[in-house]
């Protein structure tokens, strides 16, 4: 290899890593919008729950057995969202250690 191509070479290689780091910088950003967004959501639903059982509660002579089936429902919604809450984090996780290592590398270099 000529100086030149050893040049270019690194250039190339230094470009590389620096689109790698914006990707992780960006799917970083990414991950922690989606984690607030989760998390408000299921504040909201378990707001909207607990003022739907306040108001059922309220209303005499009304049956509350559909409430019962409704709370169901909300709960499997909360699961679900709990669960993408989990994934959001986990994948945060990852990508936090995966740029910590490529600082680690980029250091070493």
């Amino acid at each position: 290899y000529t100086p030149d191509d050893w040049y270019r070479l690194i250039q190339d290689k230094y470009q590389q890593i620096r689109k790698t780091q914006a990707d992780s910088t960006q799917n970083l950003g990414e991950r922690v919008n989606d984690i607030a967004f989760w998390k408000e959501c299921l504040f909201h639903r378990e707001k909207a729950i607990a003022q739907l059982a306040s108001d059922r509660t309220r209303r005499p002579n009304i049956e509350l057995c559909r409430l019962v089936n409704e709370v169901y429902e909300v709960d499997e919604t909360i699961q679900t969202l709990q669960q993408r809450l989990r994934d959001s984090e986990d994948t945060l996780q990852s990508l936090a250690h995966t740029k910590a290592n490529t600082l680690y590398i980029d250091q070493e270099k």
